[in-house]
């Protein structure tokens, strides 16, 4: 690969485009850029041919300003997994580990058997339709899981980005995933428990060694990692100076591949503050006992990780292995099955149905902005909008 020329020793260059007939009686655009190193002074032509003469256009223009912004490679024969390869190598300092993990995986298990040997600078929206297309028949009845439009649309959404980075650096002419006809999403219905049925998990779970972690998610709302990375510190059990008893969010714990990795929340206002009702006080205290007594009888061999939640030799609790235990747990007593996500859904929807305000429900579960609630909580809100509206007639027509 030859890297782009620096702005200190820009090659000089012009363009021009020509027509040729094929023997079909076909025009075909012949665009071509010609260089001139600013050491030697020896020259070189790049070209594309083309079957339009406007795509022939688009290609020299960004060529040509590719030269004067000093960013032109001469690597023109970069394939769709060379540049993924480069572009996701660049992007590691910036994307979380979660995201990275989850850019590798789309990339390695639907991009790359499919795109990968393509020419970045030949890239068509019809190659895309046709992968996706592809990529959603052939998950169909193997015994696989099933590839639908939503997976669809954060594959595109993956190239879309990497692709807008290519033209940044003069690769590609246009962005060819933002042009792309995808398949419609329907909206997957919110699933969460009701009011008994979290009365029966509680009680089923009374004694369960993670049962302050349990009342966290459904009753507190926090996310999985949210409620896994808080620390003793992170949390105040009795009230001071006119405060109520809370934890702080400041940080998650990660599962990526088979590592646990720690981080910050998964947005700016995911930092926040989350008061702490009475029973799940209880249960955070009666759980600080028995940590450590486990800290006691462990000795040197305790691990010393300072979050909450812990296993019998002091190493933070495993994502996956709660996630597998609330299903468990919830089979066990004979509840409807919902992921663990939806314990927070669960929260949030009690809130609602409390008649707590909108832009409290927000913020208790951290979102980055009250639409997003609102989106997600719609008919839950239409319920508690009809009951007013009942209520309200209630009261003037007696």
């Amino acid at each position: 690969m030859t890297k782009p020329t620096t702005a200190s020793r820009r090659a000089k260059s012009s363009g021009a485009i020509s027509v040729r007939t094929t023997s079909a009686g076909r025009a075909r655009y012949e665009a071509r850029v010609s260089l001139t190193h600013p050491g030697t002074g020896k020259r070189r032509q790049v070209g594309k041919t083309f079957s339009v003469r406007a795509d022939a256009q688009r290609w020299l223009t960004a060529q040509l300003a590719s030269v004067d912004g000093g960013t032109f490679s001469e690597d023109y024969q970069l394939t769709v997994q060379g540049w993924l390869t480069r572009w996701l190598a660049a992007k590691d300092r910036e994307l979380r580990p979660s995201t990275r993990s989850a850019y590798q995986t789309i990339i390695q298990r639907h991009v790359s058997p499919r795109l990968g040997g393509t020419k970045l600078a030949e890239l068509k929206p019809s190659h895309l339709s046709e992968a996706y297309g592809a990529i959603m028949a052939d998950s169909e009845g193997k015994g696989r899981s099933q590839v639908g439009p939503a997976t669809v649309q954060r594959i595109n959404a993956v190239l879309r980005s990497a692709l807008s980075d290519a033209m940044r650096d003069g690769y590609v002419s246009r962005n060819v995933a933002s042009l792309v006809r995808l398949p419609k999403v329907s909206k997957p219905q919110q699933k969460w428990w009701e009011v008994s049925h979290v009365r029966t998990f509680t009680e089923y779970t009374r004694g369960d060694r993670h049962q302050a972690l349990w009342l966290l998610l459904l009753r507190c709302g926090l996310r999985r990692g949210e409620a896994l990375g808080l620390c003793w510190e992170d949390v105040m059990l009795d009230a001071a100076d006119g405060t109520w008893p809370h934890a702080r969010i400041t940080r998650q714990v990660l599962a990526v591949g088979s590592k646990i990795l720690r981080g910050d929340p998964k947005t700016d206002s995911g930092r926040r503050v989350v008061v702490l009702d009475p029973v799940t006080i209880v249960a955070l205290k009666a759980w600080r006992k028995v940590q450590a007594a486990e800290r006691l009888a462990a000795g040197l061999a305790w691990g010393g990780d300072p979050e909450i939640f812990t296993n019998t030799v002091g190493r933070v609790t495993d994502p996956a292995w709660v996630t597998k235990r609330f299903r468990t747990l919830a089979q066990e007593a004979g509840l409807p099955i919902i992921r663990l996500h939806d314990a927070r859904h669960t929260a949030a929807s009690q809130w609602l149905a409390a008649g707590v305000p909108l832009k409290d429900v927000s913020g208790l579960l951290g979102h980055s902005s009250i639409s997003i609630t609102a989106d997600t909580y719609g008919h839950v809100l239409d319920d508690s909008r009809q009951a007013a509206a009942r209520a309200m007639a209630a009261r003037l027509d007696g």
